[in-house]
């Protein structure tokens, strides 16, 4: 068989070769091609599916027509016909059916499951002298469908050929790329035992190539076994100084260094996952580890889900211990998870404090082949965690699981306060989960052992979730609610959105008292002693509430803080024009507005940015947002804004529309591009009546005034419209109390204590 390989960007995707008889034929920085005898078939492999759909039906546009004809002919040995090549997923349950005058199969990867047998036969079917283009992005594919790189299909057929895909980045980032010299030939590192001969011939190379080594990591497991003392030697090389253990007493900072704690922690992570024994150094500080490793034992759970989230197991896996788990089969396989801590730091350009991996996932599980399997799987974490399970996207589920050698860990729910005191917060695993109907946070447990039952503050907590719900008017988690874990190291910034929010350490202190102060702080959640509220947290769970219609350009930083306003006002009792953080940014919105109000400015302003939202806050109340985010809830998705400029004019048209007031001068004011609007003459022109337009820029306010005064029917208002003026106000003035909660978190505003968006009892 006469095989070429394409890697596409080969900082990106990764093609070894293992053969014994091989020759490179063409390299580069962009891509290599490979050539080796074996059996009568040819292959093409590329690192990237998209080329392979240009020898197929997608290929409507016909690019590369030389390129291709090439290839086709290269593959037959210049019999090609010019017939169309059909896929293999055509033929994927019915191989047999497929024509005999066939020459040339495609593949790019898909399905994922297929039958025993398919696979196999096209094996056979290529030996005896068929041609197969084949490709698919290793990592992207791996992601998105959730299995290791080893058991994509492609990697069976390689698996039996000498070649494999591996699923890494070659280089980390793009300084590393950039070392690469174009004389380089790639090709020549595409063997591993080429690289790591020319490594060890020129040592000097090792930072333009070194990154190669990772792939090496990402091997079918005989391949990994037979090079992994290969990879210790250059860990060695890397860090002649053994510098490569990260803390935060004594961080990571060379470059080479950096490195090989990459290629440690990859290569303990996958032998952990293995169910070998790995024990990392360095983990006494984070994520901890224990004096005297406590009594093991041996747990049975039981869940159920419709939806892709996180379950606590209240289980903890002490570092370098192995963990035997079963589960019953289920419709789609969830994963098992040891430790939350999610963020990978291999792209960070700052000193390693903590090992750039500390979560371990393994699905339960496939099969080479793609079928599920129910049988005992053994697991290590070299850095330990709490354990958990990780549901797919399915409609309802049920999982049994068994797991043994593991550590009960604090796990508070409100089911467990009464016991929270006397028994929860004191078992022994390292780190704990604080439970709530809408939000869970994962902490150190030793910022539990003296705290006193939670679940006021987890009421807020929840509260403050639920008000973020109602302003939007949906649940964009899709059930599965918010999740805070404190981190050592966070890969972007003091704290981050998503999935869960990630926030520094110091959060999980019980005596933290600055800034956002301790997460189980309910005082400080509720703005009792410092006036501000818990503003980072706000922040960063609206950020999982925004949406792209509604945010553009520099807003990113700026939407997602309408929830944080209103946060604060219906929990915190702070009206949005009376926070601090936004009187804070008065100064600097009255220079800009007097330096003629460049709206690029304003775009990289996002505290300048929120004046105008907080001032729609203050004159048209809550309800108004609430009709604006309702009304692009509905939007069909053709109907979707999608340039910057379509999204700022449905703005301000949806929310005139809402407040029955033409509120392009109130944009204009702040330096918006607009666009005139027929549609919105029909409303009078608004202006808020304020210190922005009273003092900080008198004279621009009197200009905008003037000109919507001209060009309307009436004049300018600064009237704040009433119930009879708009549907969308309660029936008293719209800067009045609307939606507000108490101190205590409880809900004033009748709809709201019937649906408990607020409560917090």
């Amino acid at each position: 068989m006469t095989i070429l390989l394409f890697g596409w960007k080969i900082s990106k995707s990764s093609l070894l070769v293992q053969l014994r008889d091989y020759q490179a034929t063409l390299a580069g920085t962009v891509s290599i091609k490979r050539r080796a005898n074996y059996g009568k078939g040819r292959i093409v492999v590329f690192s990237h599916n998209v080329f392979v759909n240009s020898f197929g039906k997608k290929d409507t546009k016909r690019q590369n027509k030389r390129f291709i004809e090439n290839i086709r002919n290269w593959i037959t040995k210049k019999t090609d016909k010019g017939n169309e090549i059909p896929c293999f997923s055509e033929y994927i349950n019915n191989f047999d059916e497929l024509p005999p005058e066939c020459r040339i199969l495609t593949w790019n990867g898909l399905p994922v499951r297929t039958e025993d047998n398919s696979v196999l036969k096209l094996l056979d079917w290529i030996e005896r002298g068929g041609g197969l283009i084949c490709g698919v992005c290793p990592w992207g594919f791996a992601e998105v469908f959730k299995i290791d790189v080893e058991n994509i299909p492609l990697n069976i057929i390689f698996k039996a050929i000498g070649i494999a895909y591996a699923g890494k980045l070659m280089y980390k980032n793009d300084n590393d790329l950039a070392e690469i010299l174009v004389r380089d030939n790639m090709a020549d590192y595409a063997k591993p035992s080429d690289l790591f001969a020319a490594i060890n011939k020129h040592p000097e190379k090792i930072n333009r190539i070194g990154g190669i080594i990772h792939s090496v990591l990402h091997l079918p497991e005989e391949l990994y076994i037979n090079h992994k003392p290969h990879v210790v030697e250059m860990i060695q090389k890397l860090s002649p100084e053994n510098d490569h253990i990260p803390t935060r007493s004594k961080p990571v900072e060379s470059h080479g260094a950096k490195k090989a704690a990459m290629l440690m922690c990859d290569m303990m992570i996958r032998d952990g996952l293995k169910g070998n024994v790995v024990l990392a150094e360095g983990i006494h500080e984070f994520p901890g580890t224990f004096e005297n490793t406590p009594e093991v034992q041996s747990i049975a759970l039981e869940f159920s889900s419709q939806t892709q989230k996180f379950h606590s197991t209240g289980c903890y896996l002490p570092a370098g211990t192995i963990m035997e788990v079963s589960w019953s089969k289920t419709k789609k396989p969830w994963s098992i998870i040891i430790g939350l801590h999610g963020d990978e730091l291999y792209n960070t350009d700052s000193k390693l404090k903590r090992w750039p991996k500390i979560r371990i996932k393994k699905e339960l599980k496939r099969n080479e082949l793609g079928n599920l399997l129910s049988t005992p799987l053994n697991i290590c974490s070299p850095f330990g965690g709490l354990v958990y399970l990780h549901s797919p996207k399915c409609t309802k589920d049920k999982l049994q699981l068994k797991k043994h050698n593991v550590v009960s860990a604090p796990m508070f729910t409100y089911k467990t306060a009464d016991t929270w005191e006397s028994v929860e917060r004191y078992k022994l695993g390292l780190w704990c989960d604080i439970i709530g109907d809408k939000i869970t946070l994962t902490l150190p447990s030793t910022s539990v052992r003296q705290l006193s039952d939670p679940t006021m503050t987890m009421k807020v907590w929840d509260s403050v979730v639920s008000s973020h719900m109602d302003l939007l008017g949906k649940d964009p988690s899709d059930g599965r609610g918010q999740w805070v874990v404190t981190d050592e190291q966070p890969s972007i910034g003091y704290m981050h959105s998503g999935y869960p929010i990630v926030t520094h350490l110091d959060m999980a202190h019980p005596n933290k008292i600055y800034e956002d102060c301790f997460l189980l702080s309910r005082d400080h959640i509720l703005n009792v002693n410092n006036k501000k509220g818990s503003w980072g947290m706000f922040h960063e769970l609206g950020h999982n509430f925004q949406d792209s219609a509604w945010t553009w350009g520099g807003t990113k930083e700026v939407t997602c803080n309408i929830f944080t306003l209103h946060a604060m006002d219906v929990i915190c009792n702070v009206k949005p024009w009376d926070h601090l953080w936004v009187r804070e940014k008065f100064e600097n919105a009255s220079n800009y507005l007097r330096e003629g109000a460049k709206y690029d400015k304003w775009c990289s302003s996002p505290g300048i940015a929120l004046l105008v939202y907080a001032q729609l806050a203050r004159d048209f109340g809550w309800t108004a947002y609430k009709s604006v985010f309702r009304t692009y809830n509905k939007l069909p998705k053709d109907k979707r804004p999608s340039t910057q400029q379509e999204k700022e004019n449905m703005w301000i048209q949806t929310f005139s529309s809402a407040v029955k007031r033409n509120l392009s001068p109130v944009f204009e004011f702040w330096g918006w591009p607009i666009r005139q609007s027929d549609e919105l003459k029909r409303f009078p022109p608004y202006l808020p009546d304020d210190v922005t337009t009273n003092e900080f820029a008198k004279d621009r306010a009197t200009k905008t005034k003037k000109k919507y005064e001209d060009n309307s029917s009436g004049a300018c208002s600064t009237q704040k419209p009433t119930h009879k003026d708009n549907a969308y106000c309660p029936g008293k003035d719209c800067s009045n109390k609307t939606d507000q909660c108490d101190v205590k978190g409880n809900s004033t505003k009748e709809d709201d204590k019937d649906n408990n968006s607020c409560s917090v009892l």
